[in-house]
């Protein structure tokens, strides 16, 4: 037991107790800059995810809306050609989420790499200030808080316990697995937001295509009727890559969202108090 090794002279405890509780907070205190810099990368390559699937989850209702006007416009080359400049326009907010998702596939990359480098000694550096606020307790335990120590040291005990109670409260989630599983979130959020781009990308990319062929008919080809132009145009369903859902045209799976709200549940659970 840690006590056993302390001389049972009060004061040899006191002193004993004033040096834990420095190595206490001095440890917090080394602790939380690396903590919080590492934690807050993490969640801003999160927010950024979240910003790239709003810019596409917008995109897609627009998207919707534009194939119900369609669906109600008469087929000739004029409604083709307006139909080939709305899809054009619906193409750009897409085109910078796509840039914008780079970047958020970079910033994972990194995490994924520096993880060994970094993540293990934050989980130790958290899991070192943990144990010397239990030892600082015991400690206090066995002197009692009277009032022959020093007032400031009162103090300071005092506060140590208020900042750290709550990340001893969250002890458990102070582990290796817990930043490896919240990184595999991420992951998946990411492959998720990526294929709903694509498919998008790719569907107003072939009704583009396809436009352009009919405005350019081979020599020879016959036009096309009102009913054959309302066939192309009909919303056509989307490709889709993620296990067997059904991704349609004019709406987007909630089932990619889910996988974002899954990243973000780990992270929130995370102390990041002024103690952390």
């Amino acid at each position: 037991m840690l006590l056993a090794t302390v001389p049972d002279s009060q004061g040899s405890i006191q002193a004993t107790f004033q040096k834990c509780l420095l190595l206490t907070i001095k440890s917090s205190a080394c602790a939380k800059p690396h903590i919080l810099q590492y934690i807050s990368f993490l969640l801003e390559v999160k927010r950024e995810l979240f910003t790239v699937f709003d810019r596409l989850a917008g995109a897609g209702h627009e998207y919707g809306l534009f194939l119900e006007e369609l669906a109600s416009t008469p087929s000739s080359n004029r409604a083709l050609k307006y139909t080939e400049r709305r899809l054009s326009s619906l193409l750009k907010p897409i085109k910078k989420a796509k840039k914008l998702l780079k970047g958020v596939s970079n910033g994972a990359r990194s995490l994924k790499r520096d993880f060994s480098q970094h993540v293990p000694i934050l989980v130790k550096l958290v899991q070192t200030v943990i144990s010397s606020r239990n030892a600082c307790m015991l400690f206090n335990e066995e002197i009692g808080m009277n009032t022959e120590l020093d007032p400031d040291l009162k103090a300071q005990y005092r506060e140590m316990v208020s900042v750290l109670t709550p990340l001893k409260h969250h002890a458990a989630l102070w582990d290796v697995d817990t930043f490896k599983n919240a990184l595999d979130y991420l992951s998946l959020g990411i492959a998720a937001v990526s294929d709903v781009k694509i498919d998008l990308e790719m569907n107003m990319a072939k009704i583009i295509g396809k436009i352009g062929d009919l405005q350019t008919p081979p020599v020879g080809a016959k036009d096309l009727s009102d009913s054959e132009l309302v066939e192309v145009l009909q919303p056509r369903e989307l490709d889709h890559r993620m296990d067997s859902s059904k991704i349609t045209a004019d709406s987007l799976n909630p089932t990619s969202m889910l996988l974002l709200i899954q990243s973000s549940l780990v992270l929130s659970g995370l102390p990041l108090s002024s103690g952390a």
